[in-house]
């Protein structure tokens, strides 16, 4: 059990609202360092993820019960649970604070942002105490985010703000380079490591080696390698890194057809809709790279996943439903009324000297069909909007507006756009996009 010292009755309080305003099974707040809010479940929820973790799911079942283990269980059918979030008003996640006490590092950021906000006078408030935190170097300090290791004393010049008797004449044996990795890698495993803090390690003769101790997919295949023959090695990797990766590289014009009939033929992705791309989000090697770094946890990611969705789908939700309204409201009866106003017209003529007409019949046919068409159309929108409200997965949504409801809003857009051009601006009563171009 963690001790989270600053959790904040209020942000708490917003939790439990959002949790209880959305009849959530799962609420947590998102953006802030971690340790300000509490994650909230709903007791009923808790139940069926004992079922799945014993029953179904047994390997998550079997983790030690944190946010994490909850969350594992709920994402492996997500889209049966309802899960909220408190967004935070900005996004502190990349400073990477932790204020629980699971760890040392992690006592020591509390006791000094406890003391830095006595000092200052700052309220204990989640957004104030996080600002506070992101301004004072030494709170972040306590975090084994990144480590500067001076592995060379050699210089291009001398320096002309350290003295010359500080300087170490030898460089950093490769040995106990390597040793202190290891131990910076027992100590944290999410370390940003910085070659030299003074020195150029760009004039160590054997730098190459150095930088495989942190790159360690590289390092494995160059460590057995003998000195003699390790530059070659080393070029004979990166020509095959580049040889299996090139397929991303295109010199060309990224927008033209051309590139989309090279990427194909490269095997690259061409994901053309938020559908199709989203669930790449939360693939496991993306899911890997995120948490690896510590930019996003899983639970976060899987959140924004969720997220995205529905505002895709909530979004084109607000189009179609306006576009239902502006056609049904606004551009059908402005239609109709030109049609009655070219019949009224018809008859004048042939009732008062029986003049030829031609013209205008054939407008008015022509604005009849597309008036038809419109209205069929309209028709078969309509049931296809109250087919995707009651859709409740946020995947089966999102693919349903964009596999049925995009195509029946381009459709009709097709056939009003041919009758918008013969209507005259006075019967249409909404600005013409010549008027909102060109009028000042």
């Amino acid at each position: 059990m963690q001790f989270k010292p600053f959790i904040e009755s209020a942000l708490t309080k917003e939790v439990l609202g959002c949790h209880e305003k959305y009849i959530a099974e799962y609420t947590f707040a998102e953006g802030y360092p971690y340790g300000f809010a509490p994650e909230v479940i709903h007791a009923g929820t808790l139940n069926i993820l004992a079922t799945l973790g014993t029953e179904k799911f047994t390997e998550e079942g079997q983790a030690a019960v944190n946010n994490e283990c909850i969350f594992n269980l709920l994402k492996k059918d997500v889209n049966s649970f309802e899960v909220e979030a408190v967004l935070a008003p900005k996004d502190y996640r990349l400073l990477r604070f932790d204020f629980s006490c699971g760890t040392k590092r992690n006592f020591i950021a509390c006791q000094r942002l406890y003391k830095k906000a006595e000092e200052k006078n700052i309220p204990f408030a989640a957004v104030a105490l996080s600002d506070l935190a992101e301004s004072c170097a030494d709170i972040q300090q306590t975090l084994p985010s990144f480590y500067n290791v001076q592995i060379s004393s050699k210089l291009n010049s001398v320096p002309l703000y350290v003295p010359e008797k500080n300087f170490n004449t030898e460089n950093m044996p490769l040995e106990k380079f390597a040793g202190l990795v290891a131990q910076i890698k027992d100590f944290s495993d999410d370390a940003v490591i910085g070659l030299s803090a003074f020195g150029e390690p760009l004039l160590l003769d054997n730098l190459d080696a150095y930088v495989a101790e942190v790159l360690k997919q590289f390092y494995e295949e160059l460590k057995d390698v003998p000195a003699d023959k390790l530059q070659e090695a080393v070029y004979d990797l990166i020509k095959r890194s580049l040889l299996e990766h090139k397929k991303i590289i295109f010199n060309g014009n990224g927008y033209s057809d051309e590139w989309v009939a090279e990427a194909k033929k490269r095997g690259l992705y061409n994901l053309k809709s938020t559908p199709e791309a989203l669930p790449c989000f939360i693939a496991k090697k993306n899911v890997d790279l995120f948490t690896s770094h510590h930019i996003f946890t899983e639970t976060e990611i899987h959140s924004r996943y969720e997220i995205l969705l529905e505002n895709y789908v909530k979004t084109l939700h607000i189009e179609a439903k306006t576009l239902q309204s502006m056609l049904r409201k606004e551009f059908l009866p402005a239609l109709s009324e030109y049609c009655d106003t070219l019949t009224s017209s018809i008859v004048s003529k042939k009732e008062a000297a029986s003049l030829p007409c031609t013209a205008e019949t054939k407008l008015l046919t022509k604005l009849s069909d597309l008036q038809e068409k419109i209205y069929d159309l309209l028709d078969t929108l309509d049931a296809d909007v109250a087919t995707a409200e009651g859709i409740s997965g946020s995947k089966e949504a999102a693919d349903y507006y964009y596999e049925t409801i995009i195509p029946d809003m381009d459709s009709i857009r097709v056939y009003a756009d041919q009758a918008e051009e013969f209507i005259p601006d006075g019967y249409l009563p909404y600005p013409t996009y010549e008027e909102l171009l060109f009028s000042v």
